[in-house]
């Protein structure tokens, strides 16, 4: 597979439409994050905030991680996708408060956090 490589500034950047749709995403996300927390102060709208935020920051990384593979190496892929499982495990916990019963909702809540600490540990 090709990878389409531009020079600017003197570095070899790779995947150019890749980090500007990542960072494009990445204002959406911050845009919607900040407009649900303003506009409710529920913990449901809490937890999608912060998911809004965490892949925010998880997009805009992954960018420049494709941007900047020559020089980064892996590792700044490797922290994006670590930080989109921290804002999955938000929007499982947003998806878990409109379970009615509290019991198989706290079960559920903590799988999830086992879960996402499984993930995290590979």
């Amino acid at each position: 597979m090709d990878v389409v490589e531009v020079k600017w500034f003197g570095l070899d950047l790779l995947e150019p439409m890749t980090w500007i749709t990542d960072v494009l995403v990445a204002i959406f996300c911050l845009y919607f994050g900040n407009r649900l927390y303003k506009k409710s102060k529920k913990k449901i709208a809490t937890y999608w905030s912060l998911f809004f935020w965490v892949m925010a920051l998880s997009t805009f990384i992954a960018g420049f991680a494709h941007a900047f593979l020559n020089y980064l190496g892996e590792t700044a892929h490797l922290v994006a996708r670590s930080l989109s499982v921290v804002g999955l495990f938000f929007a499982e916990m947003a998806s878990f408060l409109i379970i009615p019963q509290r019991r198989i909702r706290n079960i559920l809540m903590g799988v999830s956090i086992i879960k996402m600490f499984t993930i995290l540990s590979f």
